[in-house]
C-alpha cells in the first residue's frame, strides 16, 4: 500500500466511483457557490449541491454528488475546496 504525497491511498478507491463530496463552511453570503465553482473545474459537471445550515446558523454543511475518474482528481478537489477562506473541513 502506498500513499500518494497528499496521504490518499489509491488502492481503496476503485474508479470511477460517486462520491457524496461535503465541505463545511462558516455560513457567509455566496460560499456554496464558490465551493461549487471549484468542484466543477476539478470535475465538470451539472450539480445541484444541497446545503444545511448548522443549528446556530454560523456554518453550513454543503454536500455535491460527483463522479470521480483518478486519484488526482480526489487530491485536487479536497484541496482546492479546503483552500477556498471560510471552509473549515471536508469529507
Amino acid at each position: 500500500m502506498s500513499d500518494t504525497p497528499n496521504g490518499v491511498n489509491p488502492e481503496l478507491w476503485d474508479f470511477p466511483c460517486k462520491i457524496a463530496f461535503k465541505a463545511m463552511a462558516v455560513n457567509r453570503e455566496n460560499i456554496d457557490i464558490e465551493i461549487l465553482s471549484v468542484v466543477q473545474q476539478v470535475v465538470p459537471g451539472d450539480y445541484a449541491p444541497t446545503t444545511k445550515p448548522s443549528a446556530k446558523g454560523n456554518y453550513v454543511s454543503i454536500t455535491i454528488h460527483v463522479t470521480l475518474e483518478n486519484v488526482e482528481q480526489v487530491e485536487t478537489l479536497y484541496r482546492e475546496v479546503r483552500n477556498i477562506p471560510d471552509v473549515k473541513m471536508t469529507l
